[in-house]
């Protein structure tokens, strides 16, 4: 089930994880400028990262693959 995790606004997200705080910085907006969305993950052990994604070096067990 889908979790209510975080928040993206301009270019920046950010979540909670297995009571780890994550954000993620990109050069220009994500979703918008001056925009800001909810941010809801999907835990699925099975889909854990199997090493580092785009210079970030732990996700813990999140993917970006259900971000939208």
């Amino acid at each position: 089930m889908f979790q209510k995790a975080g928040a993206i606004r301009n270019h920046v997200i950010t979540f909670q994880s297995d009571g780890n705080q994550f954000e993620i910085r990109t050069s220009g907006p994500i979703a918008g400028a001056e925009k800001a969305w909810n941010l809801y993950l999907l835990h699925l052990p099975e889909m854990e990262m199997k090493g580092p994604l785009f210079g970030v070096d732990r996700l813990g067990s999140c993917t970006l693959a259900h971000l939208r």
